[in-house]
């Protein structure tokens, strides 16, 4: 069954957020959420808005900002590849950033129908080059998008919605395995922040063996072939995203050794927004040369008095990310931290046994998540047929 088409600009207020107020006391824990581009992660994998920053109503005032209406739909229009590819409809009146686009749906269609084809048909297909990601307003507003009656809309809306809900299971059984994991690690090791265990303290630079270093910057015309390169999008959590589609890059053999990724290290994000940067992940399943790109930096540490697992946990606490947050400079549209930086971070470093056990925990739990992820990758695979089939008039 053919569907009438009809452009988004048709049906949709089509627009953007604003600027972020750089002024340090622009934002509170009071008021409405402020959604950056790099909340979208955050916002889409199940995080509440009220954990973001918000801006009160005075502040909105003195600042001009827009109060966007719940039901807003958001993307980013412009940086990393990852976060592009994010679409997520408020649940509650939010200011939004100026690198995201907002689409405020009319009566002519439903809002849960629309978040559900930009799902299925990401605004990031607009990107012309990758090299500068960036997505216009204005060709936002010529897409296409099938339009069947309001009631079929709602229809295949709440159809999606039920194969929806089996993706949230599983990313709940996930998250509660994650749950699980800091319960256990704060059991072991208690509040690094008061420490009151006692545990030694040192500069990470004194348990560092080799790094930081800098990653490497390719211009995009060498991409396409050669040596697996590893960018901002490819680890979370803590560790490389499962599955990850490796970029390649064509550099020669004495790149690959100075920027080569070692297995037993740890990345760590040196450039992004402000909720990602210092974001780590240890490395250890690359089966090929890998390299890493510039916003990133790699070290390895001392093996008899780090695992390298316990350490990228311990950088993801609040003891540590607190410290980040001091040492990081914030620019408009990015916060950077340096070598030093990184050096400096003051680190607690319990009896090596009791690592070493809280890593065998660790990865015993590793397993149980990899299996729940295969998991989610078969129910979004299902939620992928019945898109395609809603989508051409075939559900």
């Amino acid at each position: 069954m053919s569907l009438r088409l009809a452009t988004i600009g048709g049906l949709c207020e089509v627009s953007t957020g604003q600027s972020a107020p750089q002024e340090p006391d622009a934002f509170s824990n009071a008021g409405h959420p402020f959604i950056r581009a790099g909340s979208l992660d955050h916002l889409v994998n199940g995080g509440s808005e009220d954990a973001l920053e918000k801006i009160t109503e005075e502040n909105a005032r003195r600042f001009r900002m827009r109060l966007f209406p719940a039901g807003t739909i958001v993307f980013a229009k412009s940086g990393m590849s990852a976060t592009l590819g994010r679409v997520y409809r408020l649940r509650r009146p939010c200011y939004v950033v100026s690198h995201l686009a907002t689409l405020i749906a009319t009566g002519k269609i439903d809002g849960d129908f629309l978040l559900r084809w930009l799902e299925a048909n990401p605004p990031s297909r607009l990107i012309a080059n990758e090299a500068y990601p960036s997505i216009k307003t204005s060709e936002v507003q010529t897409v296409r998008i099938p339009l069947p009656e309001l009631a079929e809309q709602r229809r295949i809306a709440a159809i999606l919605e039920k194969a929806d809900t089996i993706r949230k299971k599983r990313r709940e059984a996930i998250k509660l395995t994650d749950d699980l994991l800091r319960s256990v690690f704060h059991e072991m090791f208690g509040d690094l922040a008061t420490n009151r265990k006692g545990w030694e303290t040192l500069p990470l630079g004194d348990l560092i063996e080799d790094g930081p270093t800098n990653g490497l910057y390719v211009p995009s015309s060498d991409y396409g072939s050669g040596t697996p390169i590893l960018r901002i999008d490819g680890f979370y959590d803590g560790r490389l995203v499962e599955g990850y589609a490796f970029k390649r890059v064509r550099i020669d053999q004495r790149t690959i050794e100075r920027f080569r990724l070692r297995n037993n290290s740890v990345v760590l994000n040196r450039v992004n927004s402000r909720e990602y940067v210092g974001k780590a992940a240890s490395i250890d399943t690359l089966t090929e040369p890998t390299v890493f790109e510039s916003n990133m930096m790699n070290f390895t540490v001392n093996p008899d008095r780090l695992m390298v697992p316990f350490l990228v946990e311990q950088l993801g606490k609040p003891f540590v990310r607190h410290q980040i947050a001091q040492a990081r400079k914030d620019a408009v549209n990015q916060s950077s931290v340096n070598q030093s930086d990184i050096s400096a971070l003051l680190i607690r470093v319990p009896p090596l046994a009791l690592q070493q056990r809280f890593v065998r925990l660790f990865r015993t739990m590793d397993a149980v998540k990899e299996k729940l992820s295969r998991q989610l990758q078969e129910s979004e695979q299902l939620f992928a047929v019945l898109s395609s089939h809603a989508f051409s008039g075939q559900l």
